[in-house]
């Protein structure tokens, strides 16, 4: 059919994950159809460590272009990771490891041909916030979903949690 079409591009060797829209035109000469899509030649790679220094094996690298929805990665056990075929422009980066580790929201310039720079991404033991969710005249409200965000990164990082039947 033409029109527009939403198409998930997947390998894992090398590791690419894209989902992009692809515009199918009206043919003049029959219904087929034949479909090159040609990613862009960028690369970006880095490390994920702990703030001693040592290497994140199983962390998880989201990679966010300007305008597009996420992707990501898993470190080897080196803690390495890379990224291919993301637009040129602006990419949010951010790794998340076990025991509530993240790394701060990162943003570089990706440039078509060129690899982005070397990217060194340092996971940091999350705060723990304990509290309470009450209504008006005090009683706890459970169930209530609270959502929690940094300042500056994408909504859908955010991390969420239920309060239990105390409202905790």
């Amino acid at each position: 059919r033409t029109g527009a079409w939403k198409v998930r591009v997947k390998a894992s060797e090398p590791s690419i994950d894209r989902r992009i829209t692809v515009t199918i035109p009206e043919a003049a000469d029959g219904p087929a159809h034949r479909v090159r899509i040609k990613l862009p030649s960028t690369r970006i790679s880095g490390q994920v460590v702990r703030e001693a220094g040592d290497p994140v094996t199983s962390a998880t690298v989201v990679a966010v272009p300007e305008g597009e929805g996420p992707t990501s990665a898993i470190t080897t056990e080196r803690g390495k990771f890379e990224f291919l075929g993301l637009p040129p422009g602006s990419i949010g980066l951010v790794a998340s490891g076990a025991n509530e580790e993240s790394s701060d929201w990162r943003s570089i310039d990706l440039v078509q041909g060129l690899q982005g720079p070397a990217v060194r991404l340092v996971l940091r033991r999350g705060q723990v916030v304990r509290g309470r969710v009450v209504s008006p005249d005090g009683m706890p409200v459970p169930g209530a979903r609270i959502q929690w965000a940094s300042l500056g990164e994408p909504v859908f990082l955010s991390n969420a949690q239920a309060t239990d039947h105390l409202g905790r």
